[in-house]
């Protein structure tokens, strides 16, 4: 990925972090001092945060920068220009130098021991690549909602990946946020979408997830580490964006479950280097894709369907 930074390349320490944190940003004044004090102030202290501004234009720069100047650890690049939101997150895990990383998303909030907690996991298991913890979600006052947690955790790839995309449950792609070992997250693939549905980010995260519980086990903290933010009406973020004509839409949702479900397969071949492994999570993927295209997807779109506005 080709991106130009206005800012000076920042100067790094020779001595790589345990922990590399990416927190890509863009707009985020209200919220973006909150996120980083509760990184900065983590109890685990050998770690670097990568900064990315995708060329903000309200005051995200100048907290950003203030932060960078008061704690070596923070290394702050702006963008020349958007890049885009898959490309910025992108971005800060190609330049993470640390053992493992995390995602921390720019209005979420974190617990001081989120990283400790999660690492001494990690650190029992050389064979586990990914950790999170049960988390819930808070509004724009910081108010705190529903508690959420997913143990993927199983013997086998299948069993992991099986429970991931069989779960009958919103959320639970949240992971993507937990402490993964770099090396296999940066051996990941970050799939767009084909056709009509190129410009969305939906369920962008769950190929990424798939290759991750294929590639190794998952180890679960039952308490509360991580706070999800959640802006406005919940059932609207979740709601399907309904075109003009009903056919079109029907068409946009069922070729966005194509696209997820061979980019799933795929995930899944990658990580574990095994086609017989691969075969035994084809029912899996069979009964997800039917789900979603039969069930949910339909549900969800002709209630949208009933409520979108008329054209003008």
């Amino acid at each position: 990925m080709n991106s130009a930074m206005s800012d000076s390349e920042p100067i790094t320490p020779p001595c790589a972090p345990k922990v590399s944190i990416g927190v890509p940003v863009f707009n985020n004044e209200s919220y973006i001092s909150e996120a980083l004090t509760d990184l900065v102030k983590q109890d685990f202290g050998d770690l670097e945060i990568i900064i990315s501004d995708n060329a903000s234009t309200d005051r995200t720069g100048s907290i950003c920068r203030e932060f960078a100047a008061a704690d070596s650890r923070i290394i702050y690049i702006r963008q020349s220009e958007n890049i885009g939101v898959l490309n910025n997150f992108r971005y800060t895990l190609e330049r993470a130098r640390g053992e493992y990383f995390v995602w921390a998303a720019s209005d979420d909030r974190h617990e001081h021991n989120f990283i400790s907690e999660l690492l001494r996991e990690l650190e029992k298991m050389p064979d586990h690549v990914s950790a999170f913890s049960a988390f819930d979600r808070i509004d724009g006052t910081g108010t705190h909602g529903q508690k959420f947690s997913f143990d993927f955790s199983a013997p086998s790839a299948a069993g992991r990946v099986s429970k991931l995309l069989l779960a009958k449950a919103r959320n639970k792609d949240n992971f993507i946020y937990g402490l993964h070992r770099s090396d296999a997250l940066k051996n990941s693939k970050f799939y767009r979408w084909w056709g009509i549905n190129a410009k969305t980010a939906r369920r962008i995260a769950f190929p990424v997830l798939t290759f991750l519980l294929a590639r190794g086990g998952y180890c679960h903290v039952e308490s509360v580490l991580f706070h999800k933010r959640l802006h406005g009406d919940p059932n609207e973020r979740h709601s399907i964006k309904v075109h003009p004509s009903l056919w079109k839409s029907l068409y946009a949702q069922y070729l966005l479950e194509v696209n997820l479900h061979v980019a799933l397969l795929e995930s899944f071949a990658r990580g574990t280097k095994s086609r017989t492994k691969t075969i035994a999570i084809v029912p899996a993927l069979a009964a997800s894709f039917l789900r979603h295209t039969i069930w949910k997807n339909l549900n969800s779109l002709f209630a949208g369907f009933g409520r979108r506005t008329p054209r003008h």
